[in-house]
């Protein structure tokens, strides 16, 4: 068995959190682009997740810390 490794870089969109693939390995060798272009289909899937009508934040930025992300922005309605 292998461990997929992948960094994901936060990037914000209209209000949303949305994240791409920076790198990814399987063990220590990168992954092959096959890998890496299904890996960016499931995050493009679940990219309405983290938008500010489902989360109540409107998110203007975001900064990575060890261990923690800050999420900076206003509150929104949810319907």
């Amino acid at each position: 068995s292998l461990t997929i490794t992948l960094a994901l870089r936060p990037v914000v969109s209209g209000g949303a959190v949305q994240f791409e693939v920076e790198s990814a390995h399987l063990g220590r060798i990168p992954a092959p682009e096959k890998l890496v272009a299904a890996a960016r289909e499931q995050l493009a899937k679940k990219g309405d997740v983290f938008r500010p009508e489902k989360t109540g934040l409107y998110v203007e930025r975001v900064q990575i810390k060890p261990g923690v992300a800050i999420l900076t922005g206003r509150p929104v309605a949810r319907p």
